[in-house]
């Protein structure tokens, strides 16, 4: 009973952004989950959460926070439904194991639209394709390569550090430890390059979620995203694009001097630079919807 009402009060209250308010639903969000893994730790079940079929590793963190909340980056997922048309060619550029992308493919069931989904990674690219076998969306398609700046390949190992920590898929959530128990091939490419080889007429929203690999997406794909202007809603964690060798800042001027504007999806406020990135300390990270302004 109390596993319920801390699941009732963390994702249904209403939301009010103050720190103490966010504070307090984390926390509550928080206390829940920790029993929920006490209790549940090692299972894989199947479940089907709003029309979508799922195999679900209790172990894994995001596995877990789907099955348990029934939703997963709630506000990410509100703004998705809110951007998506039927019509629209989605790129979702870290799929993971599909937790927005089958979402995705819903909004888009009653239209023409397609949703692409990249993944480098072997467990969650495997996963994303069972997950797919379980449903029955024929407007998915599956990519396994990374999207960077340059064309490429590299061989990693399950160093677990945080040099690599964009090519995890997924973490233990018990023991901390990455779920690419093996070497993996990463394959590259950019954007402009996979647009322009797969000759894709048109791309209408951007999904953005790659561990710190974000401003390297946007340098490979200018001309791509010059041309179609996509709404793009992304991940922004300052440690993140550090780890990777970048910063905020050249993140956020670059897709400023591509036309956008900044739009934190827990509260749709426009926000300037220096606004955004204390936004994004005081949290950590941040989903923000960014759409193009002429």
């Amino acid at each position: 009973m109390l596993l319920k009402l801390l699941k009732i009060l963390a994702y249904h209250l209403p939301l009010k952004e103050t720190r103490a308010f966010h504070g307090l639903r984390a926390f509550i969000y928080q206390q829940g989950m920790k029993r929920f893994m006490q209790r549940n730790y090692g299972k894989i079940i199947t479940k089907e959460i709003d029309g979508i079929t799922y195999e679900l590793d209790l172990s894994e963190a995001i596995e877990a926070s789907l099955y348990y909340s029934g939703v997963y980056e709630f506000e990410t997922l509100k703004c998705l439904q809110q951007c998506i048309r039927p019509d629209m060619i989605v790129f979702e550029i870290g799929a993971n194991i599909g937790a927005h992308s089958f979402e995705i493919a819903k909004l888009l069931h009653t239209g023409a639209g397609k949703v692409y989904c990249f993944e480098p990674t072997d467990y969650a690219f495997n996963k994303l394709l069972h997950n797919h076998s379980l449903n029955n969306f024929r407007n998915m398609f599956f990519e396994k390569i990374a999207l960077s700046d340059q064309a490429g390949s590299q061989i990693l190992t399950p160093t677990g550090s945080l040099d690599t920590m964009a090519f995890t898929a997924s973490w233990d959530i018990k023991n901390g430890r990455s779920k690419n128990a093996t070497e993996q091939h990463i394959f590259f490419q950019t954007l402009d390059g996979y647009v322009q080889e797969h000759k894709i007429t048109r791309i209408d929203l951007l999904k953005i979620d790659v561990d710190g690999y974000e401003l390297k997406i946007i340098k490979g794909g200018t001309q791509t995203i010059s041309r179609y202007t996509p709404v793009i809603i992304i991940e922004l964690s300052e440690c993140m694009l550090h780890y990777i060798g970048d910063t905020l800042e050249e993140l956020l001027a670059a897709l400023q001097y591509l036309g956008y504007t900044f739009q934190p999806v827990h509260t749709r406020r426009v926000l300037d630079i220096p606004q955004l990135i204390r936004e994004v300390r005081e949290r950590q990270s941040l989903d923000c919807l960014c759409r193009y302004h002429s």
